[in-house]
């Protein structure tokens, strides 16, 4: 259905048999990727990598259980912006037969960024998501009232829908709805929860819905009845190239993705920067703030990612204070600013990052360590570290900061 309206199709695919699915869209693809399958896996997380195998400008996604309205056929090649960087269209849920969907809450609008600019410094993915996988998000974006139709309700039967829910639930807690309710729950059994009338589907998108059924009732007919012979027929007119992809390939593209040990290898240096007029860290004052240029150095073979993808990797300090005597145990470090990676650094690349620096509210000796940080994971432990002296204020000093509102945390 959209040989006619794109300039390059890819499919990528997993668990069907490969000779069924270069038989199914051989003839229409211009790409199969074959992509080895994990159980760990959720559809999310493959795609920040599927979106990385397009070529062209404009990238629209579809699923294997959707089917595109003709007003969105129509309207694909108009729809490229010099101003834009997407659009959000709408999927409509069928339910009871092919010519009806739901329209009402939650199934009603069900909002899906599909059409996005094939550009890696705008899109990117966000990493919690209710499949505890990956969702694209780009900035200057539109929606559209062009609608995809969502056959999971037709083609699987409740109990395999239900089967469904506690797989995806699996992956990450199911996001409620406002009264409360698992969305996973409702959206999968319109059944229970349905309490409007569908509506009815356009008569030329019941029949373009009709012939999808059709066609693959005809291919089901063909492999039970191993005609081979037609499908020898069909291999000499395939236009598709044929790949495969590791589990690790597309594990790489994921932002979520654990970091091996290689991946916190770092240089973290502060510069000798005329931003500040007091560049010796050796002494500040109760609750002083300054602005330090500090380089980061990515010395391993993994992409940081930056913040914008969900990666949780920063530029932190931490102050930990010397205990008086050798007889106490040493207090836990006192956290402070943290700036997010603004940019991908990949191995080898450098970077320069501006961290405020905050110096506790109680005097003494100190080590203030600057270090990168992997939110919830670990602190990268290559960092510059100072031996630092806090000590109060003079009187002078006190009145000019006695208007400073001071943090509840301050201690």
């Amino acid at each position: 259905m959209f040989r006619e309206v794109a300039d390059e199709i890819v499919c990528c695919t997993n668990s069907a048999p490969e000779e069924f699915v270069y038989d199914a869209l051989g003839e229409v693809a211009d790409r199969i990727v074959h992509y080895e399958w994990q159980p760990e896996f959720s559809l999310d997380q493959v795609l920040p990598w599927a979106y990385q195998q397009c070529s062209r400008e404009w990238i629209f996604v579809v699923h294997n259980d959707e089917v595109p309205s003709r007003a969105l056929l129509e309207a694909l090649p108009g729809l490229r912006s010099e101003e834009l960087f997407g659009h959000v269209t709408t999927r409509r849920w069928l339910f009871g037969d092919d010519a009806h969907w739901l329209n009402e809450y939650p199934w009603e609008p069900d909002f899906q960024l599909r059409m996005l600019r094939n550009d890696r410094a705008s899109l990117h993915f966000q990493r919690r998501t209710i499949h505890g996988g990956s969702l694209p998000t780009v900035p200057y974006r539109r929606h559209i009232d062009l609608p995809l139709y969502h056959l999971d309700n037709l083609v699987n039967d409740l109990d395999f829908r239900t089967a469904k829910i506690a797989s995806l639930d699996a992956f990450a807690p199911s996001i409620p709805l406002f009264d409360g309710r698992s969305i996973s729950d409702v959206y999968y059994q319109p059944e229970r929860f349905s309490s409007r009338v569908p509506a009815p589907v356009p008569e030329h998108d019941v029949l373009a819905i009709r012939e999808v059924f059709k066609r693959e009732a005809e291919r089901g007919l063909a492999r039970s009845e191993h005609r081979l012979d037609r499908t020898e027929r069909r291999i000499d007119r395939r236009r598709a190239e044929l790949t495969t992809a590791s589990a690790d390939e597309i594990m790489r593209c994921w932002p979520g993705r654990p970091i091996g040990e290689s991946g916190y290898c770092a240089e973290v240096r502060v510069t000798d920067s005329p931003l500040s007029a007091e560049r010796d860290l050796a002494q500040f004052t109760t609750r002083e703030t300054r602005l330090i240029v500090v380089e980061i150095v990515n010395i391993g073979d993994e992409t940081w990612d930056c913040d914008l993808r969900g990666a949780e990797l920063y530029l932190a300090s931490r102050w930990i204070r010397e205990p008086p005597s050798s007889t106490e145990p040493a207090p836990s470090a006192m956290e402070g600013e943290r700036v997010p990676l603004p940019s991908y650094v990949h191995p080898g690349e450098r970077d320069l990052l501006l961290l405020p620096v905050r110096a506790p509210g109680r005097s003494g000796r100190y080590v203030l360590d600057i270090d990168l940080l992997h939110e919830h994971v670990r602190w990268f432990g290559r960092g510059a570290r100072f031996d630092v002296v806090v000590h109060e204020p003079t009187e002078g000093a006190a009145s000019e900061n006695a208007a400073v509102p001071r943090r509840q945390d301050d201690t």
